[in-house]
């Protein structure tokens, strides 16, 4: 059976592979982590060394699932930095620095 997988991506830790692994999993594909417990033996010394393997028929569909998980990471990324200091990281709203719940939207840094 693991004769017809495929490694589409190589990850620094289990951590990250973990996240890709759910995210196919819920696209409906198998998927097989290789070498999760490398980083561990080596204390985290090799870089690129847990690999995410797939049927070789998936593999196009799960290299776009990683795809957009990336993108959306960015997205994310570029948005919170974007929102200046000193304002609700929900909606960006100033918040007072005494305040740990946002007044407009009832985010708070306790959530």
């Amino acid at each position: 059976m693991a004769d017809d997988f495929v490694t589409i991506e190589h990850f620094e830790s289990v951590g990250q592979a973990g996240s890709a692994e759910a995210l196919i999993e819920m696209a409906g594909i198998t998927v097989l982590l290789a070498d999760e417990y490398v980083p561990l033996a080596t204390m985290g010394n090799l870089s690129g060394t847990v690999k995410l393997r797939v049927p070789s028929k998936d593999a196009e569909r799960a290299k776009a699932v990683i795809k957009q998980m990336r993108e959306d990471i960015e997205a994310r990324r570029a948005a919170f930095q974007s929102i200046p200091e000193g304002c609700c990281l929900e909606c960006g709203m100033p918040m007072h620095p005494a305040v740990d719940t946002c007044g407009i939207c009832g985010w708070s840094y306790a959530s």
